[in-house]
């Protein structure tokens, strides 16, 4: 498969979709036959600058950060630069709302608007 942000955001609105519920980097990593080595730092930085280029994309369209389904195995979380992109768009206000909240306001938004559209 070549890889475009296409393909990523597709990805991750098709187990949006039909789990409904977050997966791991990992898990989307798989979809793409190990595109990324997450292994190596440089290759787990890229795959989390390539969500927020989706994300920010989603946002720009009036639409919920798709990234926040798209969490770490061990806390069921996303990485910082999540927190950071939703702050700079400003929909995030670390000072009002704690990261887990926020995160799970954001996943029902996702879940829900990707329940009834197509795209």
């Amino acid at each position: 498969m070549v890889y475009t942000s296409k393909n990523l955001r597709d990805c991750i609105i098709q187990r949006v979709r039909e789990i409904g519920k977050p997966i791991t980097y990992g898990q989307v990593n798989q979809f793409f036959d190990s595109y990324y080595d997450l292994s190596q730092s440089i290759q787990r930085h890229r795959f989390g600058e390539d969500l927020g280029d989706v994300s920010e994309f989603e946002n720009s369209q009036g639409r919920p950060l798709l990234s926040a389904f798209v969490v770490q195995k061990e806390n069921g979380m996303p990485g910082n630069g999540f927190f950071e992109m939703a702050e700079r768009l400003q929909l995030y206000d670390p000072s009002k709302t704690s990261k887990r909240k926020f995160l799970k306001q954001e996943q029902e938004k996702v879940r829900e608007y990707w329940k009834t559209h197509l795209d």
